[in-house]
């Protein structure tokens, strides 16, 4: 018969990025049992209390076997921009000046720059030592530990040793406080 935390453990372990997570230990329990929960009741055959795969989380301990994410996360720095605007232009067209980024799209680009009005999209850098650009899983751990935090973003876009953050300006503080605790915990 198959338990809930050994279910639990074997979720966490098929998966690297939450194992890297809760490995960590910057975790956010709630969020990750309810991330887990309809994988673990099928494992199960039965419908499991989201406070026992929380207190199953908090008990099972991981290895961990994957790239010392955390210790590139510890020295990374912060940096935003607001008030971007989102702009379209054909392959052939001049890309507005003071284009921060520009994605090649299918018969056009998108350009994330200042127009002179005030934009509603923030930027976000997060940029790790030199040394993080040949790391993998980097990026699709940012994203995940996001997602367990319960914040929205537009898009996320791995640059070397940068990860670019796009999102409406009302979540960019959200997003920038997460960040700043997360690089705080992985510090200590």
């Amino acid at each position: 018969m198959t338990t809930i935390k050994s279910a639990v453990m074997s979720v966490i372990s098929s998966d690297p990025t939450y194992s890297m997570i809760v490995s960590s230990g910057l975790c956010n329990y709630t969020s990750m049992a309810k991330r887990i929960q309809r994988t673990v009741e099928v494992m199960l055959g039965r419908q499991v209390n989201l406070n026992s795969i929380t207190k199953a989380l908090t008990q099972i301990r991981i290895e961990p076997r994957y790239v010392n994410i955390f210790g590139i996360v510890s020295q990374a720095t912060l940096w935003a921009e607001y008030g971007l605007n989102e702009l379209q232009c054909g392959l052939n067209d001049r890309l507005p000046e003071g284009s921060l980024l520009v994605v090649r799209r299918d018969g056009y680009y998108t350009c994330l720059c200042k127009t002179g009005e005030p934009g509603k999209i923030a930027l976000i850098r997060i940029r790790t030592p030199k040394e993080a650009s040949n790391t993998p899983g980097l990026s699709l751990f940012i994203t995940e530990y996001l997602y367990l935090n319960g914040v929205e973003f537009s898009n996320i876009y791995r640059l070397g040793n940068e990860i670019w953050i796009t999102s409406d300006s009302e979540n960019a503080g959200r997003i920038l406080s997460i960040l700043s605790d997360m690089i705080y915990r992985s510090q200590h």
